[in-house]
């Protein structure tokens, strides 16, 4: 004789793997399957919206008796790691987030509206352990030095990861979710789904598109700072010429260029360096003899540009020991 449980819940609810299998959800608003939160296979019917990193297979999947039934006026339903201990059916819902390997068994959607898929590596999900997690509406994270990675997920929630060393994992997954990531000499690799959602590094993050599931999704880089090239300034350049006659040379962003006229490539700092020979009076030149020419240099050909190479308090314990 079946036990078979219903559930009548209101709002936000998380499956925490304490339901009986097989599961159904009926008409929730979003769902978001995170990574390993279903042991069996999923199966989707007539949602709206599918944004998912893993692709349906060819196998239909068969539930069985269904033992517990979850429905009422769910908005947003969250399945997180081992949440599910078996085959979970999703019926009616409008918005379904798939997180990278969050199921084991087989993925079939019957009666979708639109399928978002598009996994352009072959990423293996390495880490186990993320270093943080926003999860919910309107939550925000903060994370300075990650090791492993940090997901977001929910709907108009905010990241701050500071301190990027070491090559991590980016989940951002649902609606209108803003990260902003700074460091140096590190790659993110990252896995977008949903909409709306952004993600902002700095100039020296380099970014790895695993996944891009969604629409009007952006990932942005900030430019390289006209600052990080400029190795003297005007002052800099001026200070210390109390009295006498002297040559200078100093570099200033040249604001009117958007090309670089030394390596001909689009830039978005340039800078021009200068050369004056003059008499100074109190680090200010009175007279110039000779404001001589200018020559450019930009993020793509100059020397100088590179981040700031700056040990970290757990590199500089490494190395101080």
């Amino acid at each position: 004789m079946s036990n078979a449980q219903a559930h009548s819940l209101t709002g936000d609810i998380t499956l925490n793997g304490g339901e009986e299998t097989p599961i159904s959800v009926v008409d929730a608003e979003n769902v978001h399957l995170r990574r390993k939160s279903v042991t069996g296979s999923l199966k989707l019917v007539n949602p709206e919206y599918v944004f998912s990193c893993q692709r349906p297979t060819e196998q239909t999947v068969q539930p069985g008796e269904t033992e517990t039934t979850v429905s009422g006026s769910i908005e947003d339903i969250y399945i997180p790691h081992d949440g599910v201990d078996g085959t979970v059916v999703i019926d009616g819902a409008q918005d379904v987030y798939i997180e990278p390997n969050a199921i084991s068994g087989d993925i079939e959607i019957v009666g979708e509206e639109q399928l978002f898929y598009n996994q352009l590596t072959d990423s293996p999900y390495g880490y186990g352990a993320y270093d943080a997690h926003g999860l919910g509406w309107k939550r925000s994270v903060s994370v300075s030095d990650p090791k492993h990675g940090v997901s977001v997920t929910g709907g108009r929630s905010t990241a701050e990861i500071t301190d990027v060393t070491t090559d991590i994992e980016l989940i951002v997954s649902g609606w209108d979710n803003t990260v902003d990531i700074t460091g140096r000499t590190a790659t993110v690799t990252v896995y977008l789904l949903g909409s709306q959602n952004t993600v902002t590094t700095s100039p020296y993050i380099d970014i790895e598109i695993d996944t891009r599931a969604g629409v009007e999704n952006t990932i942005e880089q900030e430019p390289v700072p006209a600052s990080d090239i400029i190795d003297t300034t005007r002052e800099e350049a001026y200070a210390g010429h109390l009295l006498g006659r002297d040559t200078v040379t100093f570099q200033e962003p040249a604001t009117d260029k958007d090309y670089c006229p030394n390596c001909g490539a689009n830039a978005n700092a340039v800078v021009t360096r200068r050369q004056e020979d003059a008499f100074f009076v109190t680090n200010s030149p009175i007279y110039r003899f000779d404001a001589g020419g200018s020559s450019y240099e930009c993020e793509n050909c100059s020397l100088n540009a590179g981040p700031e190479v700056r040990l970290s308090e757990e590199e500089r314990k490494q190395v101080l020991g």
